[in-house]
């Protein structure tokens, strides 16, 4: 695994981890904006699974999202993780970074997605710093 992935996995667990321990509904104040270190333009959905078996979000679910956001690309987190049980259990056949205009406001369409039902949550991609 190269650094790169190391980071994003990183990041995107402790992102997912802080969602599950403190409850976080995953809306975005216009302060937090500012004060935390938001990627523009990149945001993370995690979708609802539709049966018991962790099955993989539906592709005109994912077109519905890349529609109207006008997103560049999407790609799925997870994909080389060993454990197909685990990634069965959590859910993690679900969890897409989308990647829109960088102008886009992405607190809104964080709002926007968590309050849609077949999404379990929607964040922005954070920034973070590992020091050594």
């Amino acid at each position: 695994m190269n650094n790169s992935r190391i980071v994003n996995f990183v990041v995107i667990l402790s992102i997912f981890m802080t969602s599950v321990l403190l409850g976080h509904d995953g809306s975005v104040s216009q302060s937090e904006v500012k004060e935390k270190n938001i990627v523009p333009g990149k945001f993370i959905v995690k979708f609802k699974a539709s049966n018991s078996n962790g099955t993989q979000a539906s592709f005109s679910k994912l077109s519905s999202v890349a529609a109207q956001y006008n997103t560049k690309k999407q790609k799925q987190l997870f994909t080389e993780a060993k454990n197909e049980k685990a990634k069965k259990k959590l859910n993690l056949l679900n969890i897409f970074v989308f990647e829109t205009d960088e102008s886009a406001d992405i607190q809104q369409i964080v709002n926007d997605l968590n309050n849609r039902s077949d999404i379990e949550y929607a964040e922005p991609v954070y920034l973070s710093k590992i020091e050594a």
